[in-house]
């Protein structure tokens, strides 16, 4: 009796498996999966099922384009000191920091899918609540927890990006992505000159473009419950300590490359406001100078992209940082305003292209089964730049006024220049030595 309950019982683990595995081949069988990977096919379906994704991206990104430049508005209004207000807005990316760490095991857990969801509601009620409080300590709080918001929203878009493209396709794809997240933070801009810019109103109005960004993600077809692939069903997910020495060891632009990009992108996003409002821009002014930030950040993405698909992508940062290195030092000789409109659009351009070139050189050295588990690794540093940049642009703007963004721009633009070409002199070493 013993014996049959035992064949009886291997069959039916049998069966389970089998079930199983019947269940994730059918799941798989939608438009741009291949089931044999178990990851989307490259197909020219995958735009179209990615549709949903860029669309509710796009209004959360509007939404947030305004609460980016809302923050150091409303904390002005509260006569918050200078390096209080840069403080707050780095806690943003420490919340990345704390976020990439832990949304990799919800996503593995719930889905991409209901990971955006729940973290565009969050979103929402973190604007909703931030119109009302004045506490610096509850400010910073608040910023916290966007960051930690935020990052499960791009690992969860992230990682099912890079998923659903080879690398042949992956510069252009992210670019693709990238242009969306500049177009549409580029219109949050242009909401600001709606009404006071420090009213109620406004921050509700990220709050609802927050919700609205659910409807498309929720309705349309394409998202799957779990992006995942042969290779990650077969592998057990790796400690996010051999994650990170496995991304350093991929290529030696990983950790210069993502958190030098992150303190530039600090510099664009958290502390441009308050230097155009020291300058004494007004709200009209500011509202339309970081507008045409995002617009202008928007048209190179792409062909960037391309260009990185067809070059060594290391090449191409070593370049863009050199010409973000000029443009910062042109910019703290001369910072008339006509200079400053024509320079600094040129600058943040050609800069804000850093992040999307780092993550597709990384993810070409990216086993497929660790898709999810790199693009936390890359946040975490990315936002650890993040960290760090606003306190520094501070202090040095607390020290040689407005202009001392410049300085920061400057030096570390020149630190990625030297970083890049130390990994292309390294590979070229490499081959050198291979081919002896």
């Amino acid at each position: 009796m013993e014996e049959h309950m035992n064949v009886d019982g291997d069959a039916d683990r049998t069966n389970g498996i089998s079930s199983l595995r019947n269940g994730i081949a059918t799941g798989l069988r939608k438009p741009g999966i291949d089931p044999q990977t178990g990851g989307p096919s490259v197909t020219p379906s995958v735009p179209w099922s990615l549709s949903g994704l860029f669309a509710g991206f796009g209004l959360l990104t509007v939404g947030n384009g305004l609460f980016q430049t809302l923050i150091p508005l409303h904390m002005v209004r509260l006569a918050a000191p200078t390096f209080v207000i840069g403080l707050i807005q780095s806690c943003y990316y420490l919340g990345f920091v704390v976020g990439a760490v832990t949304s990799r095991k919800i996503i593995e857990r719930i889905g991409q899918h209901r990971t955006f969801i729940c973290a565009a509601a969050l979103v929402s009620i973190i604007a909703l609540i931030f119109a009302q409080c004045d506490s610096p300590a509850v400010l910073a709080g608040l910023r916290l927890l966007s960051g930690l918001a935020f990052v499960a929203l791009y690992m969860s878009i992230e990682s099912w990006l890079h998923i659903s493209v080879e690398n042949r396709q992956r510069g252009q794809i992210f670019g693709a992505y990238a242009a969306i997240n500049y177009l549409a933070a580029g219109i949050g801009q242009l909401m600001l000159i709606v009404g006071n810019a420090s009213h109620a109103a406004q921050f509700s109005i990220v709050g609802a473009l927050a919700v609205s960004a659910i409807v498309p993600v929720a309705l349309l077809d394409g998202w799957p419950v779990t992006a995942v692939d042969a290779v990650a069903i077969r592998k057990p997910s790796q400690h996010l300590a051999h994650t990170f020495v496995a991304v350093a060891k991929s290529t030696r632009l990983a950790l210069p490359g993502c958190i030098l990009g992150g303190m530039l992108y600090s510099a664009i996003f958290s502390m441009t406001p308050l230097f155009l409002e020291q300058k004494g821009y007004d709200n009209t002014d500011l509202a339309i100078f970081m507008a045409a930030v995002m617009f202008g950040a928007w048209l190179p993405q792409w062909p960037i992209g391309r260009l990185s698909d067809r070059f060594d992508r290391r090449r191409i940062i070593a370049t863009i940082a050199a010409v973000s290195a000029g443009l910062s030092v042109i910019l703290l000789v001369w910072s008339a305003r006509p200079v400053v409109w024509v320079v600094y659009l040129t600058y943040s351009a050609v800069t804000l292209t850093l992040y999307s070139l780092n993550v597709s050189h990384i993810n070409d050295c990216t086993a497929p089964g660790s898709r999810v588990a790199v693009s936390g690794i890359l946040l975490v540093l990315f936002s650890l730049g993040g960290v760090l940049g606003p306190p520094v642009i501070a202090v040095l703007m607390t020290w040689a006024g407005p202009s001392g963004l410049f300085v920061f721009n400057a030096v570390i633009a020149s630190i990625l220049y030297f970083a890049a070409v130390c990994a292309l002199r390294s590979r070229q070493q490499g081959n050198a030595s291979h081919g002896r």
